[in-house]
């Protein structure tokens, strides 16, 4: 995302040359860190960087205002921008293997003894898992991410929601980061605020 990132290495001020570094050697993983930041994309730019995914604004499901986001990163202390990119929200089947019944994200859960809200849909819910797909554009190329989610609903007093966890598995990529590996985790409610994210990434 859906809720996707924000990559930097743990030798900031040698950013630059360790990307240089990355071209010609190959280190299994990097760690990274630093803070994500999604805003509104109404142009949905992601389903041209990253085609195939089952996207909501191109089933009609959605806006691309309520489910396409342009990325920014920074680094761990705030400093300027490393990397860019576009995300958007996808619809993924899921089973549960208790029921057997089946549904798709976007989807909701009212959780007994948890205080939940009457959402846009008038559903009751207490938590909401999304997924999606980002592209993210650094220093030597591009990397893809499949992601997942869950949100807790925003309150009267907490319009930015009471927090969220992602998980962005990355795909690939192109350029020094064709044939990446790894995962990121975003920490905190991303959409127009600065979120945690750190993880990793790894080249073969």
């Amino acid at each position: 995302m859906l809720h996707f990132f924000s990559l930097v290495f743990s030798f900031a001020s040698c950013f630059s040359l360790l990307f240089s570094g990355l071209a010609q050697a190959a280190p299994s993983c990097i760690p990274v860190a630093g803070f994500v930041r999604l805003d509104p994309d109404p142009t949905c730019s992601i389903t041209s960087k990253y085609s195939g995914p089952n996207y909501l604004v191109s089933l009609g499901a959605a806006p691309p205002s309520a489910a396409c986001f342009s990325v920014s990163i920074r680094g761990p202390l705030g400093q300027g921008l490393i990397a860019t990119g576009s995300a958007g929200l996808t619809v993924e089947g899921h089973i549960s293997p208790v029921s057997s019944s089946a549904g798709a994200t976007p989807s909701v859960i009212n959780e007994s003894g948890v205080p939940s809200i009457v959402d846009e849909f008038g559903f009751q819910e207490t938590r909401r898992f999304v997924t999606g797909r980002s592209a993210i554009d650094f220093l030597g190329g591009r990397l893809f991410t499949a992601d997942a989610g869950v949100l807790a609903p925003p309150t009267a007093s907490n319009t930015k929601g009471l927090g969220a966890t992602e998980q962005l598995v990355i795909t690939g990529g192109t350029g020094v980061w064709k044939g990446a590996t790894g995962v990121f985790y975003a920490n905190g409610s991303s959409i127009q605020n600065w979120a945690a994210l750190a993880g990793q990434v790894c080249r073969p």
